[in-house]
C-alpha cells in the first residue's frame, strides 16, 4: 500500500499462450516483489508492496499520480539508484534472483528496459546521450560511435535540427572569442565599453 492508495496490478495470458504451453516453467515466478519499500526522505512513496508476476503474463501497474509506479518500476532495473535520497528496503526479484545483489548493473538494465512517458536527456551533449549506450556495450572507436549516433538522430528526424543547433553555438563561441580579443585590445576605451554591451546582450540571448 502506498501513502495515497493501493497500487492496482493486473495480470492477463500472453498473447501468445502457446509459448507458456511448451515452455520449461521455473519454480519462481517471472518477477516478485517482497515487502518492496521506497523513501524519498520522509516521503514514503511504497509501503511493503508484495506480489508476483507469472511467466508469460502482461502486467498492467494502475494507481494515481505520485502513488509510486515509476518508483516501483525503477526498483526492477535499479535506476533507483541514481536518486541520492531514495531508500529502499525488501526485495526484487528476478526469475529468483535477487536485483540488489547482481554484480552487473549494466547488463540488467539492458535486460529490463523502460520506455518513459518523456525523453530526460543525461547531463551531457547530445552525441554523448546517443553513444552511452553503444559505449556501455564496448563500442570505443570514435568512427563507428558517430555511425551509430548519425544513424539514430535520422533515424529520430532530428539530426537537422542538432546539426543547426550545433552550428549556431559554435557561432556564438566564435563572438565570445572575438569579443574577449577586442577587450584586450582596446581595454577601456569607448569601443571596449561598446564590446562590452554586446557581450551582455549576446550572452542574455543565449541564456546565461
Amino acid at each position: 500500500m502506498t501513502p495515497s492508495g493501493v497500487i492496482e496490478t493486473a495480470h492477463r495470458a500472453s498473447v501468445h499462450p502457446e509459448r507458456s504451453r511448451g515452455a520449461v516453467h521455473s519454480e519462481h515466478p517471472h518477477l516478485e516483489f517482497a515487502k518492496l519499500s521506497v523513501r524519498f526522505g520522509d516521503r514514503l512513496a511504497l509501503d511493503e508492496i508484495s506480489f508476483a508476476v507469472p511467466r508469460h503474463t502482461i502486467c498492467a501497474v494502475v494507481g494515481p499520480a505520485n502513488s509510486g509506479k515509476s518508483s516501483l518500476l525503477k526498483c526492477i532495473n535499479r535506476t533507483l539508484d541514481f536518486e541520492p535520497r531514495a531508500r529502499v528496503t525488501g526485495e526484487v526479484l528476478l526469475d529468483g534472483e535477487r536485483v540488489s545483489k547482481v554484480a552487473d548493473v549494466l547488463g540488467l538494465r539492458r535486460r529490463v528496459g523502460m520506455v518513459f512517458p518523456l525523453p530526460v536527456g543525461l547531463p551531457m551533449s547530445v552525441y554523448d546521450n546517443v553513444a552511452w549506450a553503444p559505449r556501455s556495450r564496448g563500442v570505443k572507436r570514435r568512427a563507428d560511435l558517430d555511425v551509430i549516433v548519425e544513424r539514430a538522430l535520422r533515424q529520430a528526424v532530428l539530426w537537422d535540427e542538432v546539426a543547426r543547433l550545433c552550428n549556431q553555438e559554435q557561432k556564438f563561441g566564435d563572438a565570445v572569442k572575438l569579443l574577449d580579443r577586442l577587450l584586450k585590445d582596446f581595454g577601456t576605451t569607448p569601443a571596449a565599453a561598446n564590446a562590452r554591451q554586446f557581450e551582455a546582450r549576446i550572452r542574455e540571448l543565449a541564456g546565461g
